[in-house]
């Protein structure tokens, strides 16, 4: 069944290009269905689901017999994939979605002639309330994107507002009248990667009570989870494909300008370089990398005064500096956002209506204090530039009144600025490797115990470490670092000035491997080597 319906949106696809053109009363249906994405903005999240890989709005006063919902998600398809699946209702994927009842459905393809169909759907409702029929006319419109990518919309409404030809209906007799009307929206994010919107207005024609409701829209937002999880790839595999696809961009806009407003944001970031005084580095942090290095910048405040600090790291990371930069401004990848709700965030979100330029994105992120202090909010921009061998992303708080985490989060917002650099090294090897710089300017709005802020920022500037494990190549750096050893000690071994200590050390040595050589008595080997580096005071640290 599923090669059946495969073949079926190959062969759709293949003629996409090829639609008839959009009639008048198609454009209007289009434009009408692209209203409600504006109106869908003053939707509520639904509770609970902030963290979640689909985003879920409701929109509905109680007493009111007409519910809105929407969804967002990423699905691992091509948008023209996506877009298929959802044109066809008579795909075995869409009847698998009714198995079990015997209520009439039925759907009819190019109706007078033109792109649109006919869809007549029944659905349905618990008890006592009857089953609704729905029967509604479809179009769509395939339009590119500034970014050049692919964008489909499907716009939907109730088969009397249409003037055409009407297919007969089966008989309705133990149903009820529903009405509903929406619009479907795929954008291309990659080759095969795409985010799909879906926004649907329904009125079932008579009011039900708040729980009933709550429940009919849950089942209805339920639809986005379930194709995302049928088409779900793996998660190295999706974020590899979309950092690929940023490193495509950041290469295409090389040395572009940018516009007044990030030029400001990326001025007042980079101030953060100027600061020369007043850095105390941080013995103490552990890092696996021995490269990486942390500083803190703070002092406590006086009474009255907010504490404030500024960190900064740098390190050695192993790709070009356009890798790492892509990989990092990716602030909220799946696996970043499944990783900080395990670490116990409380909201890790972008906030897609707010940017609109290809080099930039904004963030809102939720992070638990310790108890008893209040939890504190950070929404900020962040915003890339890249030049030949150098790449920099300005971090930025960005003054919002209000985001919507789903519930009422207690919380107090904070101040944030940070600059990234990022700047290519010489090769080793075949290995690329760039300097990374992560400075960090943090205000947590209030006074807090120097114990608190003298945890907060090494932590935060941990961010540098998770560059480098994604793509640390130790073994074949390690590798290179040996060749280039062993070619010194070739060259050069005899020609080294050692002191009295070091000779000694190599002549008990070249003693021992010599009784190794010609004696087969292990044990009296063991007992004659016993003072071998007796005398050597050096520790491990100190190599």
């Amino acid at each position: 069944e599923d090669l059946i319906d495969e073949r079926m949106y190959s062969k759709f696809i293949s003629t996409i290009d090829d639609a008839e053109p959009l009639t008048d009363e198609e454009s209007r249906a289009i434009e009408r269905g692209l209203k409600l994405v504006e109106f869908l903005k003053k939707a509520k999240r639904v509770p609970g689901s902030i963290n979640g890989t689909v985003e879920k709005f409701t929109l509905w006063a109680e007493g009111e017999v007409a519910v809105h919902g929407k969804s967002v998600a990423v699905i691992d398809v091509s948008a023209r994939r996506m877009f298929a699946e959802l044109w066809f209702h008579k795909s075995y994927a869409q009847k698998r979605k009714y198995l079990g009842d015997d209520l009439p459905r039925f759907e009819v393809q190019n109706i007078d002639g033109t792109r649109a169909l006919q869809y007549f759907n029944s659905v349905k409702f618990p008890p006592p309330f009857q089953p609704r029929y729905f029967n509604n006319w479809f179009t769509w419109e395939h339009r590119t994107m500034d970014n050049g990518g692919d964008m489909f919309i499907i716009a939907f409404e109730p088969m009397n507002t249409y003037t055409g030809a009407h297919q007969r209906i089966p008989p309705t007799d133990k149903m009820k009248e529903g009405e509903t009307n929406g619009v479907l929206i795929v954008k291309e994010i990659s080759k095969n990667i795409c985010e799909w919107t879906r926004i649907q207005v329904v009125n079932i024609g008579v009011k039900l009570p708040k729980k009933v409701m709550q429940i009919l829209t849950a089942n209805q937002l339920k639809w986005a989870s379930k194709v995302q999880e049928r088409h779900r790839r793996n998660e190295q595999e999706i974020e590899n494909e979309l950092k690929f696809d940023l490193i495509r961009k950041m290469e295409e806009h090389k040395n572009c300008p940018l516009f007044d407003d990030q030029e400001d944001i990326f001025n007042k970031s980079k101030e953060l370089l100027e600061i020369e005084e007043g850095w105390v580095e941080l013995k103490s942090s552990t890092s696996q990398y021995s490269s990486v290095k942390k500083w803190i910048n703070y002092i406590p405040p006086k009474k009255g005064e907010r504490s404030i600090a500024t960190g900064k790291v740098t390190g050695t990371v192993d790709c070009s500096a356009i890798e790492a930069a892509a990989w990092q401004f990716a602030y909220c990848s799946r696996r970043r956002v499944r990783e900080s709700v395990e670490a116990g965030y409380i909201a890790r979100i972008e906030l897609k209506d707010i940017s609109n330029q290809v080099n930039e994105a904004t963030f809102a992120v939720v992070v638990r204090f310790p108890f008893p202090l209040e939890s504190r909010e950070f929404v900020f921009k962040q915003i890339w530039k890249s030049e030949e061998g150098k790449a920099m992303i300005a971090i930025h708080s960005v003054d919002i009144d209000k985001v919507d985490y789903g519930s009422n989060v207690m919380k107090l917002r904070g101040l944030t600025r940070g600059w990234w650099q990022f700047e290519d090294l010489p090769n080793k090897g075949n290995v690329k490797q760039c300097r990374a710089t992560f400075i960090s300017y943090m205000d947590p709005n209030g006074i807090l115990p120097t114990r608190i802020v003298n945890s907060l920022i090494p932590d935060h500037l941990s961010s540098l470490t998770l560059v480098a494990d994604n793509f640390q190549k130790d073994k074949l750096v390690d590798l290179v670092d040996g060749q280039v050893l062993e070619a010194i000690v070739r060259t050069r071994w005899d020609q080294e000035i050692y002191t009295e200590q070091e000779n000694k050390i190599i002549s008990n040595g070249i003693s021992f491997l010599q009784s190794v050589k010609d004696s087969s008595d292990w044990l009296k080997i063991q007992n004659e080597t016993e003072g071998i580096g007796e005398h050597q005071n050096t520790s491990v640290n100190d190599i």
